[in-house]
């Protein structure tokens, strides 16, 4: 951890260890819509979770206390599928990406989306230049907010001042398919992966010119989807192909790792978000969602597992 941060690191700092004071997350929690299909989370301070529906077009408040969950931003707000979301405390401010998977909106182009947190208001939307697919979202010390796209190989960031630009455009990031995919950030380190080869990477934030670096590791990842930061040199990620989650231990340097099988046997597990020492793992049951798997669609459930091994 750095010695000098700022305010806005300071703040994220009290947040990460007001996060992890949370009470004891009770799972499965269940998601009670028939097409409900989630995609991303994002849990608040307070403990209520944002979950995105990739097929009603609304983003989800809940309670992860009481296990109650509800309808929090409509289709009036006119989104397309909802994949990756997350929570600027500071800012009371959530965002989302709006995006088309599916190609179900002729053409819309994606964006990343701001709203009110206290009252699910629309601020601001900010389309993605060249079009592409608007896949996760995560935040740096100082308030920029990190998006992937899933189709050009760039990160594309929201400035405090309201500027919406390419972070870091990288050849690696380029893939037949879904290619970038989750994103996290620890201290002045960027950790992102592409889903369709399985590459994780590593971005130094505090060197003198962007790069990414990739992560070798010690097998192969099918599908690195969500990705969360347990600390410095632990990450949290699901891996969408094998229906796992995985927990992924860093050398000294982060440029090497080991993994190993948390989880497995999910309906299609998408991202997670950390609760203290528990992981609440979305289940999208995506090979239903986009025609793959002719299955009857199950219950749609949060997952809850513990990280202690």
């Amino acid at each position: 951890m750095r010695t000098s941060i700022s305010k806005a690191g300071a703040a994220a700092i009290i947040s990460v260890i007001a996060c992890s004071a949370w009470a004891d997350v009770a799972g499965p929690i269940s998601l009670p819509a028939p097409d409900m299909f989630p995609e991303g989370i994002a849990l608040a301070n307070d403990g209520t979770a944002y979950v995105g529906s990739l097929a009603r077009r609304e983003i989800w408040q809940v309670d992860t206390k009481t296990g109650i969950a509800e309808p929090f931003i409509g289709k009036d707000a006119d989104l397309m599928s909802v994949i990756g979301v997350h929570v600027n405390a500071a800012q009371d401010t959530l965002y989302a990406c709006s995006s088309d998977p599916a190609q179900q909106y002729d053409g819309r182009p994606t964006e990343l989306v701001s709203f009110d947190l206290s009252s699910g208001d629309v601020i601001a939307r900010y389309p993605f230049p060249e079009g592409g697919l608007c896949n996760d979202i995560s935040e740096l010390a100082d308030g920029t907010i990190l998006a992937t796209d899933s189709v050009h190989p760039r990160i594309m960031s929201l400035h405090q001042d309201g500027a919406f630009d390419e972070w870091l455009r990288d050849e690696q990031f380029r893939a037949e398919g879904f290619a970038l995919n989750g994103i996290a950030v620890s201290d002045d380190q960027v950790f992102t992966g592409v889903f369709a080869t399985g590459a994780l990477y590593k971005i130094d934030t505090s060197a003198d010119a962007l790069m990414a670096e990739q992560i070798k590791i010690d097998r192969p990842i099918a599908g690195p989807d969500g990705i969360e930061v347990l600390d410095a040199r632990t990450l949290i990620v699901v891996e969408g192909m094998a229906a796992s989650v995985l927990r992924v231990q860093l050398s000294e340097d982060l440029l090497s790792g080991t993994v190993q099988n948390l989880s497995q046997d999910f309906q299609v597990p998408t991202t997670l978000a950390l609760s203290g020492d528990q992981a609440i793992v979305v289940q999208g049951q995506l090979g239903r969602f986009f025609g793959m798997d002719p299955s009857p669609v199950e219950p749609f459930e949060l997952a809850v597992i513990s990280l202690v091994r």
